[in-house]
């Protein structure tokens, strides 16, 4: 019978070393298993083998031009897969054009082969005088085209008037470098004057489109306009930025409209109604001109007419029928 050594059991508690050491690099991960794109942490040669860095620098260049820059603490490399997962990104993407984006998470991923840039919980995201957070974002680079999905909250400088916009939605698709955005789901929003003594207005739709280029916002679906003590509602409705103080329309409502104003007379408030098909504001001269079938409820009287002005905190009304203009004060 063979005697077992000491210097056999330390040589083959060696081995086993070794071997458990092995075992470990092939199948090992980091804490979150949210860096393995199937949630696996089981690594194979055909899976390739994956890599992991801490502090890590990120940079991309295609022909020569930047792709993106990143920061991140914890970075996951596979060496066959196409993609990178990463904790507490920041860092800058850029569209195939050049123009940059500025973007910080606390976790995300990057296709490299298709260019995806996605991002995970408190994103925030810097673009062409637009700030986005919300907490799931996806970026194309090639397309430009950026998405952002939960609790959407965006704020747009006008480069034209230095007006801010301020909107809130469940969606965002937008186009930085186009600067056009369309916003879905639960849409509210206000557009705030860059002078303090100007007024502001604030709305409410289902599908908001804003075009900075145009300086024009649609809006589609339950549409809500306020303005101090005037709230308006209709089917559709749009903004024309650039008109604030032109004597022409600011904002204009469609399909079953519907208005509702405070009006201070002689020393009492009173409930303005009206109705129409088509409501148009002009903001410099603070008129709401109501035409389609328009009609008026005030302090008991119905007022009809083809087309009808309104002076905001004023009971004079302005008729306009086929045969006669007249207006009516109580």
């Amino acid at each position: 019978m063979t005697r077992f050594k000491r210097s056999d059991a330390i040589l083959l508690l060696f081995i086993c070393t070794c071997l458990g050491l092995g075992a470990f690099s092939w199948t090992g991960s980091w804490e979150n298993d949210e860096f393995s794109p199937d949630g696996s942490n089981m690594q194979t040669p055909e899976s390739g083998f994956t890599s992991f860095f801490e502090k890590a620098l990120y940079f991309k260049l295609v022909n020569d031009s930047p792709v993106v820059h990143m920061e991140a603490s914890q970075l996951s490399l596979n060496s066959r897969s196409k993609w990178i997962y990463f904790l507490d990104p920041k860092g800058r993407a850029f569209s195939s054009s050049g123009s940059p984006i500025d973007y910080n998470a606390l976790k995300g991923s990057l296709d490299q082969s298709g260019g995806r840039l996605a991002l995970e919980e408190q994103v925030e995201v810097n673009a062409n005088n637009s700030i986005i957070k919300s907490k799931r974002m996806s970026y194309v680079a090639g397309q430009d085209l950026l998405t952002s999905t939960g609790d959407v909250d965006v704020q747009s400088r006008n480069e034209l008037n230095g007006d801010t916009v301020w909107i809130k939605s469940d969606q965002l698709i937008s186009n930085p470098r186009k600067r056009e955005a369309v916003y879905s789901g639960n849409v509210t929003g206000r557009i705030q004057r860059s002078r303090v003594y100007e007024e502001g207005i604030s709305f409410a739709s289902d599908r908001v489109a804003l075009d900075l280029n145009s300086q024009h916002v649609g809006l589609d679906g339950n549409v809500v306009m306020k303005k101090q003590a005037l709230t308006a509602e209709a089917r559709r409705g749009e903004i024309f930025l650039e008109n604030y103080n032109k004597r022409l329309k600011y904002f204009a409502l469609y399909d079953d409209v519907k208005l509702r104003e405070k009006v201070s007379a002689k020393g009492e408030r009173l409930e303005r109604k009206a109705f129409a098909e088509k409501l148009e504001g002009v903001m410099s001269e603070d008129r709401i001109v109501l035409t389609g079938f328009p009609k008026v409820l005030q302090r008991g009287d119905i007022i009809k007419g083809n087309r009808i002005t309104l002076r905001e905190n004023n009971e004079v009304v302005e008729v306009e029928d086929a045969n006669t203009n007249f207006k009516l004060r109580e």
